[in-house]
């Protein structure tokens, strides 16, 4: 343990560094997997990313540091878990040069940022390839509030700016830090910065935060999903009880199987609460900030639980809470007079963190494993299906792949783009491209029925067509064949309606944009399709291809 003696920040900062490494050292290995996790198209020309703000979100930074990390290794999966560890250990040595100016006293601020550096929770953020958005947003946030706080003790305006411009680039790697303005506004009031330091931070975190409203938000897709407003949040309440348990108490408390934690979730939902309202009393005002901070950073992963309506958690979520919970935990340790009990709380804290975070790293590299628990949780979830069949094949279990490819083409849940995914799986096990789609195709008309079978060809066809790997005659051969057999299916109508529209065939495209408008406003492609009728009705003509 730090002794007080050891009282240089420069070693102390290095130490922090090197042990969240050495912590997080398993997620280097591949386990035979490549990947964690991770999107399931690892095989073949096309990469296992996805665009991100093409699935519900805009990270446009996350995404620049995907294609210069593809440039350096391509699919190699080393390289990718390295710049995560090494983000995290730069972020918990960032977080402990933010606590020492917050508490001075060397030993509980060098508590937090080991504190922070070791905690198990971390395991999904460190471990996951593509929760990067998270470790970079931190990142980022981090610099900003240093930089914040290096401005309230030097008064440089350009300390500031530079702040603002570092919260900016944390809004582009991850939403998560849309709530960060508001934050650092708040700090300012709340540390007791000057009126003028105040005024020019708050002119220039709305800058940054008008700024990304006009050019970014509203970029990515949120769609809340259907249920009661009752179920959402209380569904809400009790997530937030998980997350709060999880960064209390690393490891399960629960002696017996017949006693799950998730009995003591609505506890620990109200023990922030509590606890605020007993150190607001004894006039600890700095320490309910800290808490208050930590409930605030929780919130976009609140958001997230309740508009999807459903248990949604991930670990990741935490990754930024828990810096503001490690610095509450500094300044309450602050408080102890005894260096004796400070030293012996530290070190119980530090040596169960480092083995649960060695342990969770471990218990990450048997991936296969993984997918396969969460596959049997979720029978009808289709990315836990394909993500076990990619870790299968990755794993030379080619026999096996097949099975989970069948269990995700059967689920309620599977979706045009999943199929896309499904396809290069079977691109991949098959002797070429067109073996793999006859044998997708052969599977599609035996689990969804002919013409769901040829609209699905047809669909990934039209795909292929845009990326310039084949023409676009296939695609249209699949879907007209799709609506002879069944005139009603109207996503096929309106895939059919793109292909002629590739053609210059406007007439056709109108009669088919037309049956997808007169099926049923409830469709998910009737608004595109009036759009499109829209422009058309302008066009007289072929006036070129839209």
């Amino acid at each position: 343990m730090i002794k007080d003696k050891f009282q240089n920040p420069g070693l102390i900062a290095i130490g922090v560094f090197l042990l969240a490494i050495v912590a997080y050292l398993p997620s280097l290995s591949t386990g035979g997997a490549g990947f964690f996790w991770d999107t399931p198209a690892v095989f073949g020309g096309d990469s296992f990313f996805m665009v991100s703000f093409e699935h519900g979100y805009h990270r446009p930074l996350f995404d620049l540091a995907l294609q210069a990390q593809r440039a350096l290794w391509g699919e190699a999966a080393l390289g990718y878990h390295l710049v995560n560890l090494l983000l995290h250990a730069f972020n918990s040595v960032l977080l402990f040069f933010i606590v020492r100016r917050l508490v001075p006293d060397l030993l509980p601020s060098s508590l937090a940022a080991f504190l922070f550096a070791l905690h198990p929770a971390h395991v999904e953020a460190v471990t996951w390839v593509f929760a990067q958005p998270w470790l970079i947003g931190a990142f980022f946030s981090l610099s900003s509030f240093l930089l914040y706080l290096k401005y309230f003790s030097s008064s440089k305006p350009l300390m500031a700016l530079a702040s603002a411009l570092s919260a900016f680039l944390a809004m582009l790697s991850s939403q998560a830090a849309l709530l960060l303005p508001v934050f650092m506004v708040a700090s300012g009031l709340l540390l007791g910065a000057g009126r003028r330091q105040r005024t020019l931070g708050l002119l220039l975190y709305t800058l940054v935060l008008g700024i990304y409203a006009v050019f970014f938000l509203g970029t990515g897709e949120f769609r809340p999903a259907a249920g009661t407003a009752t179920f959402g949040f209380l569904n809400t309440f009790f997530v937030f009880g998980f997350y709060i348990f999880k960064l209390t108490f690393p490891f399960s408390l629960a002696p017996l199987p017949i006693m799950p934690s998730s009995i003591l979730y609505p506890f620990t939902a109200l023990m922030p609460f509590a606890v605020g309202y007993i150190l607001y009393s004894e006039g600890m005002r700095r320490e309910v900030a800290a808490l208050g901070a930590m409930l605030v950073l929780m919130a976009p992963a609140l958001m997230i639980a309740l508009w999807a309506n459903d248990y949604s958690i991930g670990y990741r979520y935490m990754y930024m809470p828990l810096m503001a919970g490690c610095v509450f935990v500094a300044m309450l340790m602050a408080r102890l007079r005894s260096r004796q009990a400070l030293r012996l709380v530290a070190s119980v804290l530090l040596i169960a963190s480092m083995s649960g975070a060695l342990w969770h790293s471990l218990e990450w590299t048997d991936n296969t494993g993984l997918w396969r628990e969460v596959s049997d949780s979720r029978p009808d979830g289709v990315p836990p299906l394909l993500n076990l069949a990619a870790t299968l094949a990755a794993a030379g279990r080619t026999g096996e792949v097949e099975g989970a490819i069948r269990d995700a083409l059967n689920s309620d849940e599977v979706t045009t783009d999943h199929y896309t995914w499904i396809t290069r799986f079977y691109d991949h096990l098959g002797s070429g491209a067109p073996d793999g789609r006859m044998r997708m195709y052969e599977d599609l008309v035996v689990v969804k029925g002919e013409a769901h079978a040829r609209y699905v060809m047809g669909f990934i066809s039209l795909q292929r067509f845009k990326k310039g790997e084949q023409d676009v005659v296939s695609a249209q051969e699949y879907l007209e064949a799709s609506v002879a057999l069944d005139d009603e299916f109207t996503p096929a109508h309106y895939s059919l309606a793109m292909v002629y529209m590739y053609q210059d065939k406007y007439e056709a495209a109108r009669d088919e944009f037309l049956k997808v408008r007169d099926a049923d406003e409830q469709n998910m492609n009737w608004v595109d399709s009036v759009k499109f009728l829209t422009l058309l009705n302008g066009v007289s003509g072929a006036t070129g291809p839209l």
